[in-house]
């Protein structure tokens, strides 16, 4: 049952934080093989898509970017994935997106898939946080 489901399904063993079991979804939104899933935490893959937005961050070589992004960053919960799994695929196929434009340099793309990215986790927070206040 957990299997077909279309949803991102995972297992935490709660003591040392590893994912030790996980579905096809939620494998395949990550881009990771069930052994390799198994020898992470949920941490190491929020890190894996820090990582990647400072990777991408940096190369833009701009002061201003970065500032702004310091400051948006800090809004973001350290548990976004736990708070929005579906946006686990989103992320994956945003960020596909994105390296493909930077190949390319067609910056105009790369400027509207990092635009539409950030302001679609950004509503995704803005509605949570709107839930919780009221």
């Amino acid at each position: 049952m957990i299997e077909q489901a279309t949803e991102n399904i995972f297992l935490i063993d709660v003591e040392s934080r590893r994912i030790v079991e996980s579905n096809a979804t939620f494998r395949e939104a990550l881009g990771y093989s069930e052994d390799e899933l198994h020898s992470m935490t949920l941490y190491d893959v929020v890190a894996a898509n820090r990582r990647f937005h400072r990777a991408v961050n940096l190369a833009s070589r701009s002061p201003r970017l970065l500032t702004f992004l310091r400051q948006a960053a800090r809004m973001v919960p350290t548990n976004y994935f736990e708070l929005f799994p579906e946006q686990e695929r989103t992320s994956r196929e945003d960020h596909a997106a994105l390296l493909g434009a930077l190949e390319r340099r067609d910056a105009p793309a790369a400027r509207a898939i990092a635009e539409a990215h950030v302001l679609g986790a950004g509503e995704a927070l803005g509605e949570w946080l709107r839930s919780r206040a009221g």
